[in-house]
């Protein structure tokens, strides 16, 4: 598991700072998510999120994207994933789930700043 980029968690933390929920969707083994658990910021700043070694589901599986809809009680229409990985961009869109596939975080900004102002 490569660690998240740190231009992107001081980022999430901008959007907690104006009131945004960041939920986490990963592919991980639990062996990994206990061993980052405690010193990945990002968790950390998360306001939860579903992993697959507890779901026994991994992207790009729309059901691990529905569960973690579920488990939030989340707007899917208010909702964005982002995700570097195009398929599970895909697959998110095929439920309603807006998905921004990450090339760098000045591509995000000016991505989230735009559905902002729609």
């Amino acid at each position: 598991m490569l660690p998240p980029k740190q231009e992107m968690i001081e980022y999430y933390k901008t959007l907690k700072q104006k009131e945004y929920k960041i939920y986490l969707c990963s592919n991980i083994t639990e062996d990994t998510y206990n061993y980052i658990k405690d010193s990945y910021e990002i968790i950390q700043i998360a306001d939860g999120g579903v992993f697959s070694c507890f779901e026994n589901i991994s992207k790009p599986n729309v059901e691990i994207y529905q569960k973690l809809i579920e488990k939030y009680n989340l707007d899917i229409e208010k909702s964005i994933l982002i995700d570097d990985t195009k398929r599970n961009i895909i697959s998110a869109n095929d439920i309603g789930l807006n998905g921004i596939l990450f090339n760098n975080i000045e591509d995000i900004k000016k991505i989230l700043k735009y559905m902002k102002n729609m």
